[in-house]
């Protein structure tokens, strides 16, 4: 019986130990099933980072060779202009930390600038309707962009208002007119002659009035001089002089003055000049008789100017 006894007795303790440590192994499932949600929940975010961090760099990267394409930057022109644009849109369009990723910023930022001085000089040249326009080299001289440009010296100064042509500095802008028209950047006029003009020089005169009367805050008795501009033809020569085209410049008021007979010009003809056109500075007018002499070519010059050859642009000085 002590046997049996001691026999059952183990089997219970065994039973026992058992039970304890399937006990032990399986005291807290629910403990256990959050760790192993953590650790996939690390992994998960861990590869979800570097999915972004991929993405990035190669937004990055793909907006670096848009901007590595556009090459010398110095040698764009107006055509790229589209292209810069698309890429500063792109730009904007990234995030913070692709942003930072991008390498060609500064590339970026001087082509957009190069963009912007270009569209400056081609709104000069749209504003005086030129042919073109030109920027100073070291050691250009006036007389070679003309000749480059198939104009004159005189054409070159009138259309950029140049005091000085023996002064030009490199890195300035000129306007380049076209072969057959004077322009006039500082009263704001453009002259359009026929092609057998090109190679046309230019003088200047002048011309002298009194004020008879107070008018506009001038005083009576004031004295006033004015421009005169003649177009010349290119085949003119002392030994056959052909017609001039004058062309006489007037503020608004001294205009006003002539048509009110308070303004009299130092002339010899009882009439006064002839409106060719105005802008909203000056009025261009040409002088009484001024074909008195039946020179070589009045005839033409008669033509032109009844055909609408000045044409005003609002930008006089």
């Amino acid at each position: 019986m002590r046997g049996k006894e001691r026999h059952l007795i183990f089997i219970v303790l065994l039973v026992f130990l058992s039970i304890n440590i399937a006990g032990c192994n399986s005291s807290n499932p629910q403990e256990t099933t959050q760790e192993s949600t953590q650790e996939s929940t690390q992994e998960s975010t861990s590869s979800q980072e570097e999915i972004q961090a991929e993405i990035d760099r190669k937004a990055a990267g793909d907006l670096d060779a848009k901007i590595a394409a556009l090459g010398d930057v110095s040698a764009l022109t107006l055509n790229e202009a589209a292209t810069v644009l698309e890429i500063r849109t792109a730009y904007e369009g990234l995030t913070a930390d692709q942003k930072n990723l991008v390498k060609n910023l500064v590339m970026l930022t001087t082509a957009e600038q190069k963009i912007q001085e270009l569209q400056k000089e081609a709104d000069v040249v749209a504003k005086y309707k030129a042919a073109s326009g030109y920027t100073v080299k070291s050691g250009d001289t006036l007389s070679e962009i003309a000749v480059q440009h198939t104009v004159t010296v005189p054409q070159l100064v009138y259309a950029n208002d140049l005091a000085n042509p023996n002064l030009i500095l490199e890195g300035q802008f000129l306007v380049i007119p076209y072969p057959n028209v004077f322009l006039s950047s500082k009263y704001g006029f453009n002259f359009n002659l026929p092609d057998s003009w090109d190679g046309f020089t230019v003088l200047t005169g002048g011309w002298e009035g009194t004020w008879t009367e107070a008018f506009s805050g001038v005083p009576a008795n004031t004295k006033e001089t004015g421009l005169i501009i003649y177009i010349r033809h290119p085949l003119w020569t002392t030994q056959n002089p052909r017609q001039d085209i004058p062309l006489m410049m007037f503020t608004l008021v001294q205009w006003e003055g002539i048509q009110q007979q308070k303004f009299m010009l130092n002339q010899a003809a009882p009439v006064g000049p002839r409106e060719l056109g105005r802008n909203s500075k000056y009025v261009f007018g040409l002088p009484p008789r001024y074909n008195y002499a039946f020179l070589t070519g009045f005839e033409e010059v008669d033509n032109i100017l009844n055909n609408n050859a000045l044409e005003p642009l609002e930008t006089g000085n």
